[in-house]
């Protein structure tokens, strides 16, 4: 779903999904105010941690809710 790099980078990985999950994962980076390109379905776009790191409080919820589902 996600790889965290030891330099903090964070990658999602939409193209290793099936389009269900991925697009669950792409609206909760948008919730947490990650942007995320056209085309995004195949591409695994990664952000720096000072994108992201801000932001870490909400990934426990982002992460159950797309399990859950």
């Amino acid at each position: 779903m996600f790889t965290l790099s030891a330099n903090g980078r964070l990658t999602l990985n939409f193209g290793w999904l099936d389009s269900v999950v991925a697009t669950k994962l792409k609206d909760g980076a948008e919730r947490i105010r990650l942007t995320v390109s056209n085309g995004w379905e195949n591409k695994y776009p990664s952000y720096p941690a000072e994108e992201w790191v801000g932001w870490v409080d909400g990934f426990p919820g982002l992460f159950g809710e797309i399990v859950q589902r």
